[in-house]
């Protein structure tokens, strides 16, 4: 069942509105406790409208993951990732899949789920500490397309504090999605334990029921 609140978000909240590709890009900063009792901050939210901006899969599968958040979220670019990612960034191309090994070592469990919520269909990811050594980062880097491959939204989240469990979400009203189509929630999880860096993809499927 998804949940209804984005765990170790929401307190002190700055929202602030930038301009990315003619499109809205919402940015949230917060500064909190979450249910472990644990202090997290350095929580950031990037999201863009790709089925406002017309831009489909196949179009965003052309550029380099440099080439995309310089494009379509210059800030989160700009904020969220470090000079060790950029330089990585700049090789891989977009919406490759970029799975580690190390799955013993990763010591967190990691899922997406798609579904109706309320008035909106959302994508939920979760990153959540099975045991071992806890995270001192986790990023989630989401995207939901349609089975004709037109992207119908996108966001980066990324908090920078060791946490148990990271959850985020990308939601989009109930309009924007066809009855009769079928629709798929993309998430890469980012951690960082002990100074290596993880990569776990998770993949969802929803079909809107016909009207």
């Amino acid at each position: 069942m998804l949940k209804k609140r984005i765990v170790a978000l929401i307190s002190a909240v700055l929202m602030f509105s930038a301009s990315v590709a003619n499109s809205s890009a919402l940015s949230i900063s917060s500064l909190d406790d979450n249910s472990n009792g644990e202090t997290l901050s350095g929580d950031y939210y990037y999201e863009v409208d790709f089925q406002k901006l017309g831009v489909t899969t196949e179009e965003l599968k052309e550029l380099t993951y440099a080439e995309y958040y310089q494009k379509y979220f210059p800030e989160a670019w700009n904020t969220v990732f470090s000079e060790d990612e950029k330089e990585l960034c700049k090789d891989l191309m977009f919406l490759e899949d970029r799975e580690t090994k190390e799955r013993a070592s990763l010591n967190y469990v990691v899922s997406s789920e798609f579904g109706k919520n309320g008035l909106n269909y959302t994508g939920e990811a979760n990153s959540v500490f099975v045991s071992g050594t806890k995270a001192s980062n986790i990023k989630h880097e989401s995207y939901i397309e349609d089975s004709t491959g037109h992207g119908v939204a996108g966001s980066i989240s990324s908090t920078s504090t060791s946490t148990k469990i990271y959850t985020t979400t990308l939601s989009k009203r109930i309009s924007t999605f066809t009855s009769g189509k079928s629709y798929r929630f993309h998430t890469l999880h980012t951690l960082k334990i002990s100074g290596t860096t993880y990569y776990r993809n998770t993949y969802s499927r929803y079909y809107i029921p016909k009207s």
